[in-house]
């Protein structure tokens, strides 16, 4: 009896082993989209880009990692906004290959709040050198007097070394 006392002892810690495991991972993953969740954050001004009325409007947004050449048209309530992403030195001369790239236009009020997040661009598969041109029409949130840019990526080289390597900038605290 005494053999089959013992593994009931294990199997009960075992299975609590893996319940305690469980509700880790339930409340990890149930709390990454509350620590991913842009509301309530902010931008500060430095990342900022103001939205003005009247007339088309041009610009350079450079990072570390990318350039944006960006244009919009302010009517109403809706951006037009087009351009192209061109990927700095340190990407383009270090790796061949864009597995994935995404760029999102984050729209804020006066205050630097965060009103809502669009997305401007995807792509997959391309060059480094190859510019990623984008063009839309985005609904602009009651009080949104200027735009942020965030984006995602990962970067490869094509060589036997299989080396890549990720790259973002996401300017909400």
């Amino acid at each position: 009896m005494g053999p089959m006392k013992n593994s009931r002892a294990w199997l009960g810690y075992a299975e609590a082993k893996f319940l305690l495991a469980m509700f880790g991972a339930f409340f990890l993953f149930g709390c990454q989209s509350a620590l991913l969740n842009y509301q309530g954050g902010m931008v500060a001004r430095d990342n900022q880009i103001p939205i003005l009325e009247a007339g088309e409007h041009s610009g350079t947004w450079m990072a570390r990692d990318l350039a944006v050449d960006y244009k919009y048209l302010r009517e109403g309530d809706q951006l037009k906004i087009s351009g192209k992403v061109r990927y700095e030195d340190l990407i383009k001369y270090n790796f061949l290959l864009i597995k994935y790239f995404h760029l999102d236009g984050i729209l804020v009020d006066s205050h630097g709040n965060v009103l809502e997040i669009r997305g401007l661009t995807s792509d997959m598969q391309s060059k480094s050198e190859d510019p990623v041109p984008f063009s839309t029409v985005v609904k602009l949130p009651p009080g949104t007097v200027a735009m942020a840019f965030s984006y995602r990526g990962k970067a490869e080289d094509a060589g036997h070394d299989g080396s890549s390597t990720y790259f973002w900038k996401y300017p909400i605290y």
